[in-house]
């Protein structure tokens, strides 16, 4: 008998809510959690109440499984203590040939009901239908009669595997030990200590400052900074060499469910080893905890679209809309992303850190696949946006667009003139310089990334500049917050003619601070007139100030020009070279000689 998928309990170190591992009713909008309480490790249910188990954690999805793996048949185990009824269900949608934000109401059949004793020993429920079954997700229900505990519950195969698998989870590390440390201490207990010789932590020390008595079971690798890109691939290549079948990249600090990672494991050990599956790990923010932030990543057009974005996983019917296999991605964040290591033609572009996790799917060709239950938290990346990486994504994007979109000089310029511009009319002169650095490394050609692989130039010289957006603690409350009041026709003309204030005299500008929430860019119609702009986290009360300046808008706007026409007449060289030098670029010889 092989386990599948384990029942999961809330733990403290996550923020996932209650609703994402079980409820007290069967609700297609999200139920509620009262009256059973879950500690990580058990479920207690009081006299009468009904708990189902149709969630993101612990719903079991049928397609996800047949598509994907080589089973046969299907059961489920229940154990724990106390008197219950037992009920096996299943739901769909009833019409999948229509777009799956407009599809009717689901339709749900109860395929078991059984009342039963239940212990450690465990009771085992064959599953018939599964032969018959091809999509939709089953779940189970458990009515207490009496005080129950339930300490697990699982589906599990008597199918035998169909490969075997040895999997790496490799993490690369630079100055965040207070993360990595608890992280280890986590892995090694839940994980490491069940599947010894199957599953491995691999650590890729960056800061090369972890000490022996820190690394507890994890294989630790002494690297110099060359970021994630070659940090991941430093592991990668270590697992290459002792015999690894599978990698999954992951986060230093392991924000997920250890769940996620026995799923991916089992995943792989029943798909065909000639099927180049990469599973992605379903994105979440930490302070949005029931919603997508990306269910795998759709590179499409020259752009990033994050997959189901904003779907709710505390939902019966937002579970299934966020299963529905519409649109495929073709690629996943290296926040959570396995892969069979045979199946790797090219390694990581060294771009530092931005765009290689894109480019290395985009090249691979894997099928990028999402599972339910498997998900890590994350934090916003546009709350992490700097001059620095600004840079790192610029560059990144522009290099993808050439090599996989085949984008040539209007593409960029188009794509240069609007970020450009964004910033520096939201007065951040350090990002726009940084874009013209991000330019110029990309008109440079691919020895930019050959000769600085650490990127230790540039971080220098942005390092330089950047203090002028510098995330510091900051009091927000005086600043002014202006409403987002809809502009009238003469308002919005005469705010563009000024160019958003550069022609207004500053006698007729603001005083005081406009408030602007951290992120990408400003609300252009906010900061007209005013002097100056606050950008801030206010949970956590940090924050930068910027300036309206009319010199540095007016040079910014005349030196636009100068860089467009950079692009005309440098780009198709420079095409011509990052298409020639890609696959050395991205080789196993081109970074073992780095490492």
């Amino acid at each position: 008998m092989f386990k599948l998928q384990q029942f999961v309990f809330p733990q403290k170190q996550l923020v996932f809510p209650p609703t994402m591992y079980a409820r007290n009713r069967e609700d297609q909008w999200g139920g509620y959690i009262s009256n059973i309480h879950m500690d990580g490790r058990n479920l207690k249910i009081h006299p009468e109440e009904e708990v189902h188990f149709d969630s993101f954690f612990n719903g079991f999805f049928i397609e996800t499984w047949k598509a994907n793996t080589q089973i046969h048949d299907l059961g489920f185990c229940l154990k724990g203590l106390g008197d219950l009824t037992l009920t096996l269900s299943w739901v769909r949608f009833t019409d999948k040939s229509i777009p799956w934000h407009k599809r009717p109401p689901m339709g749900t059949q109860v395929l078991h009901t059984v009342r039963i004793s239940i212990s450690d020993k465990g009771f085992f429920l064959p599953i018939p239908s599964w032969k018959n079954l091809e999509d939709g997700m089953l779940w189970v229900s458990v009515k207490a009669h009496g005080e129950v505990t339930i300490t697990d519950g699982y589906f599990y195969t008597h199918t035998a595997p169909c490969q075997d698998v040895k999997l790496g989870l490799v993490v690369t590390h630079f100055n965040r030990k207070q993360f990595l440390i608890p992280a280890i201490k986590r892995v090694t207990e839940q994980l490491l200590n069940d599947y010894q010789d199957k599953i491995s932590m691999v650590v890729v020390d960056n800061s090369q400052n972890i000490l022996p008595e820190e690394s507890g079971k994890a294989i630790v690798i002494p690297n110099k900074n060359l970021g994630g890109s070659g940090g991941f691939t430093r592991g990668l290549i270590y697992l290459k060499d002792h015999g690894y079948t599978h990698c999954l990249f992951m986060d230093d600090d392991a924000s997920c469910e250890i769940e996620s990672i026995r799923r991916t494991y089992a995943l792989y050990s029943y798909a065909k080893p000639e099927d180049r599956i990469a599973v992605s790990g379903t994105l979440i923010l930490e302070d949005r905890a029931d919603r997508v932030y990306e269910k795998g990543g759709i590179y499409e057009g020259g752009a990033c679209h994050p997959a189901k974005l904003g779907v709710c996983l505390s939902a019966q019917r937002g579970l299934l809309e966020a299963e529905g296999t519409e649109p495929a991605v073709n690629y996943g964040a290296w926040c959570f992303y396995a892969f069979a290591v045979n199946h790797v033609r090219n390694y990581s572009f060294p771009f530092f850190v931005r765009g290689d996790d894109i480019l290395f799917g985009l090249q691979n060709a894997f099928r990028t696949v999402t599972m339910n239950g498997v998900a890590t938290l994350i934090d916003s990346f546009a709350e992490k946006e700097s001059p620095m990486t600004t840079y790192l994504h610029f560059r990144a994007e522009s290099v993808i667009n050439m090599i996989h979109e085949n984008k040539g000089v209007l593409d960029l310029i188009r794509k240069f003139n609007s970020r450009y511009l964004m910033h520096l009319f939201a007065y951040q002169y350090a990002t726009v310089e940084a874009m013209r650095l991000g330019l110029q490394a990309v008109l440079d050609g691919p020895e930019t990334f050959e000769k600085d692989v650490d990127a230790k130039k540039v971080r220098s010289r942005i390092g330089a500049i950047a203090g002028l957006e510098k995330m510091i603690p900051i009091n927000s409350s005086e600043f002014i917050e202006e409403k987002d009041e809809t502009e009238t026709r003469w308002q919005r003309f005469f705010r563009s003619i000024t160019l958003n204030g550069l022609l207004v005299p500053k006698t007729f500008f603001k005083n005081g601070i406009v408030y602007q929430p951290k992120g990408i860019g400003c609300s252009k119609k906010q900061v007209f007139r005013y002097r100056y702009v606050g950008y801030v986290l206010k949970k956590q009360g940090i924050g930068y100030v910027t300036r309206h300046s009319k010199n540095q808008l007016l040079y910014g706007l005349v030196d636009l020009i100068r860089w467009d026409l950079k692009i005309l007449l440098k780009l198709p060289s420079i095409k011509k070279q990052f298409k020639e030098k890609m696959n050395h670029l991205t080789s196993d010889k081109f970074w073992r000689n780095e490492f």
